[in-house]
């Protein structure tokens, strides 16, 4: 019960988002109210807006699991059913990377939670945080071999990868193959602050070592967290299509503080060992 109380705190203002489009996809799929804002060019009727404003305050006053779920029109579970469901939602978060044992939460609530990024996305690494951990991986238990080129402007001057796990006297070091709760995991820690300033940018790759491509992975995933385990950013490739690589992001330099960019760029190539040609197609990428 102290689980069920302290997550409907905590999670107020999303339940209160999931109540209101529920409530508006129940009004846009009445054919009597399309008729009526047909008849008024697209502006809903008084009526429509009085008990619109209505139904938003009885949004704003629920504070019960039941009545949650009857906003939702949905039946509410047992306690002990309901607190399953949160209990499995924490075990997915964590297979996603979204969290990990590391993690601080007092620290996420107090500043707001991770940046989930879509390809192409960018999100600013905040001056204080000196030190990352970037979580690579998927649902799948295949090997999924995840690497860090290090480039000095246009030289790529280390890969960091299951074979060479150190590069600027441990700036960056990496986990080498990992296998948790039976899913294919690397882990690349980067001290920001030992990277000389001649290192200006890291591409992340993954590579589908255990498979053909990386049509064989369920979601390849990127995660990064500070080092007390905040979690700052995660990016899921939603397509991998049958490539057998993929250059999953970039961090580099601006001016004085780093930038995260999600890039998703796929390589014909698998690159387990040689990264010859995944530095041919980082070179046309622009950041």
């Amino acid at each position: 019960m102290d689980r069920l109380a302290s997550t409907l705190k905590s999670t107020k203002v999303s339940k209160r988002l999931l109540m209101f489009h529920a409530h508006f996809l129940r009004i846009v799929g009445n054919s009597a109210t399309i008729r009526s804002m047909d008849l008024y060019y697209g502006r809903p009727p008084q009526h429509l807006r009085a008990a619109f404003k209505s139904a938003v305050a009885e949004i704003i006053s629920v504070d019960t699991w039941p009545g949650f779920f009857e906003k939702c029109s949905r039946s509410c579970p047992s306690p002990a059913g309901l607190t399953d469901i949160l209990k499995q939602a924490a075990k997915n978060s964590k297979n996603k990377f979204y969290h990990s044992d590391r993690t601080d939460f007092s620290r996420i609530h107090a500043s707001g939670v991770s940046h989930i990024l879509r390809k192409g996305q960018s999100y600013n690494v905040e001056g204080t945080v000196r030190q990352v951990r970037l979580t690579l991986g998927s649902d799948s238990s295949s090997i999924l071999c995840g690497a860090c080129l290090l480039y000095e402007d246009l030289t790529c001057s280390s890969v960091v990868c299951y074979d060479s796990r150190n590069a600027y006297k441990g700036a960056v070091k990496h986990s080498g193959d990992m296998q948790v709760n039976g899913k294919s995991k690397h882990v690349i820690d980067i001290d920001l602050a030992k990277l000389p300033s001649s290192v200006t940018k890291l591409f992340l790759t993954l590579c589908s070592c255990g498979c053909n491509d990386l049509s064989g992975f369920k979601t390849p995933s990127i995660g990064m967290q500070d080092s007390d385990g905040k979690a700052l950013c995660a990016y899921n490739l939603e397509r991998a299509g049958q490539a057998p690589t993929v250059v999953m992001a970039a961090i580099h330099r601006s001016q004085s503080s780093w930038t995260v960019k999600a890039i998703g760029q796929l390589s014909s190539v698998r690159c387990c060992g040689d990264y010859s040609q995944v530095k041919r197609e980082i070179a046309a990428i622009k950041l």
